[in-house]
This record gives C-alpha cells, sequence and structure tokens, in this order.
C-alpha cells in the first residue's frame, strides 16, 4: 500500500515466497517476519522507504507499500532499484522494519488484477446531498440499500480485508469497533445509528470472508454492515465519494474517507484522512442522530 502523491495507496498482490521469523522482538513485543524486496522510493526525510515486497505467508499479499524506520541510518545508501532484504515488525498499532540490507535480485509473479469495473464519469457527493442507493449485499448475504437505514445517522467509509498494515485499513475498522462500543454503552446516548464498512475488492471480499473479517472486530450486525456488490456498483460508488481505485501496473491505488450522514439520508460530513478517528466519529453520530445538523468539510 505504497502512500503516493495526494495520499493514495498502491496495492501490488502477486505470489511469491517469504517467511516468518519464529517468536516476536522482545522489545516491542512485535511479530517478527524475514522479507526481501526492490527498493521504489526512498524518503529519508520522512524516515520511510517504498518496497515492493514478496508474499509473506500467512500474514501479507506480495504488495508495494511504504514503510517507516526508526534509525534513519537504516535507509543510508538506499537507491531505487536495490534488491533488499528486512524484517518487518508489526504490532496491534503500527509497523515498521530494521536490518535492512541488500540482496540477490528479486523474482516476482504475475501481481494481481483489480477486477474493480469500468470507470465512468460519476458527481461527486458532498456536504447535503443525499446518498445514492446502489443494491449491495451484506457480510450475512442479505441485500441492502443506503435506503434501508433512513432515520439512522451513518458512518461509512471504505476497505479491502486483504490490507495487513495496522494503519491503515484495519485502523478504519478499529475506529469503528472503538466507536460502536461506545456508543451502545453510553447512558442516555443515541440508538438509531449504524456503521458502513464497504470493500472496494468486491472479487475477493465475498460476503462470507467479510462475515469473519468483522467477527474478528466483534462487529454487531445489528449496528455494524460489511457491504459488498458488483464490480461496477462498487467502482462508481468509491468515485462518488473521492476514492479512487484503479488498476495501476498490476496495483490498486486507494485513498481514504471516513463519511458521516444524517437521519435523513444527506451527507453531514467527509474526512478525507486515516487515524484514530474514534472519538470524532462518536461525536459526530450523537450530534447528527439528535440534530441532523451539517458541518464543514476540511480542506485537503
Amino acid at each position: 500500500m505504497a502512500i503516493i502523491a495526494g495520499g493514495f495507496l498502491a496495492v501490488s498482490m502477486g505470489l511469491a515466497a517469504g517467511g516468518p521469523i519464529p517468536g516476536t522482538n522482545a522489545a516491542s513485543g512485535a511479530r517478527i517476519f524475514e522479507v526481501k524486496g526492490v527498493v521504489r522510493t526512498v524518503k529519508a526525510g520522512e524516515n520511510t522507504v517504498v518496497i515492493r515486497h514478496e508474499e509473506i505467508p500467512n500474514y501479507m499479499a506480495a504488495m508495494t507499500m511504504p514503510f517507516k524506520v526508526r534509525n534513519a541510518q537504516e535507509l543510508s545508501g538506499l537507491k531505487e532499484g536495490d534488491a533488499v532484504s528486512f524484517r518487518l515488525n508489526v504490532t496491534e498499532d503500527e509497523g515498521w522494519i530494521d536490518q535492512i540490507k541488500k540482496s540477490e535480485p528479486v523474482a516476482f509473479a504475475r501481481p494481481y488484477e483489480y477486477s474493480g469495473g469500468p470507470l465512468r464519469p460519476v458527481e461527486m457527493m458532498r456536504m447535503g446531498l443525499a446518498l445514492p442507493d446502489p443494491v449491495l449485499t451484506n457480510q450475512l448475504g442479505q441485500t441492502v440499500r443506503f435506503g434501508d437505514f433512513k432515520g439512522q445517522a451513518l458512518a461509512l467509509t471504505f476497505f479491502f480485508t486483504r490490507c495487513p498494515m495496522p494503519q491503515f485499513c484495519p485502523q478504519l475498522s478499529k475506529n469503528f469497533r472503538e466507536a460502536s462500543a461506545q456508543l451502545k454503552s453510553a447512558a442516555n446516548g443515541p440508538t438509531n445509528w449504524h456503521f458502513l464498512s464497504i470493500t472496494f475488492d468486491p472479487a475477493h471480499d465475498t460476503p462470507e470472508v467479510m462475515k469473519e473479517y468483522g467477527d474478528r472486530y466483534q462487529a454487531d450486525p445489528a449496528h455494524w454492515n460489511f457491504l459488498t456488490g458488483s464490480p461496477e456498483t462498487i467502482g462508481q460508488l468509491a468515485r462518488q465519494f473521492g476514492i479512487t481505485v484503479t488498476p495501476e501496473s498490476g496495483s490498486l491505488n486507494h485513498n481514504f474517507r471516513t463519511v458521516i450522514v444524517n437521519p435523513d439520508g444527506r451527507i453531514r460530513a467527509i474526512w478525507p484522512v486515516v487515524g484514530n478517528m474514534a472519538t470524532n466519529i462518536i461525536v459526530e453520530i450523537t450530534k447528527a442522530a439528535k440534530e441532523g445538523s451539517v458541518v464543514e468539510i476540511p480542506k485537503r
């Protein structure tokens, strides 16, 4: 999921070989994996290197993505095209690499092809507009439309289940998990709310896959649906909300949106960022459920 201009992510899902190191990093409690790849970009000023890496069995498909380093010296002497081996450290909240060394050339298999359907011009969603009403399917295999949630304050976002790094799509799901737990337990809190996580990888994210994914986040279907649909429907819906998901050299490019919707079905707020936003979601869902007013969209 390499971050490129405008905050986009490039994800390449090929098939190659890699392997985990047994055990954990004693100092951080992180899971650790041995990985090989090829350097795409070095951002020394940001302590970041973008690497196209091989598959990490039982954890991550082959991808092109940015990795943080904690020691800037790890990037010394690296340049685009260098084959490297490195150690990936992953905790529940973050991931970083270390022990970067130049290695023998790495061979990659044919990359994953995204089947997001044809792209057509769409009207961009903005504050005050009513939600579109496409036919979707939830994690229980039930047909769902946004119109089914009239009278409820909504939070929706876009994700895909194979996203492995804690800072990206999993953070969006953590936001919903935390916000839903707090809303359900709040004394005198609203009850007319619902969360919608919409996949932009419909070829892989079937209802069964999303049900298993949702169970990992303790998702209550009464308040949280994971939605998929036809590639054409998903492609158009994502683009209406400013999510760009297009194939590029075997990659998926995408950015972020979290959207708050009033009970009347009109968009209240759009946040084009990722991060710990549970508190923001709770505040705006509560206001939307009670007031239904619109807030200003952040400038990006």
